[in-house]
C-alpha cells in the first residue's frame, strides 16, 4: 500500500501571520518529518 502526503499552500501568513493559528504552527514539524522520512528510507 502506498501512502501520500499532500501539502497545499503552507505559507507563512497562513501559519503564523494574521490568519494563522497555534494549531497551524504545530502542524509544521509533523509535516516536515513526514515529508523527509520517505527520502531517508530510499
Amino acid at each position: 500500500m502506498k501512502h501520500f502526503l499532500v501539502v497545499v499552500d503552507i505559507q507563512n501568513d497562513f501559519v503564523d501571520g494574521a490568519p494563522g493559528t497555534e494549531e497551524a504552527v504545530g502542524i509544521i514539524p509533523a509535516a516536515a518529518e513526514k515529508a523527509i522520512m520517505p527520502r531517508l528510507l530510499q
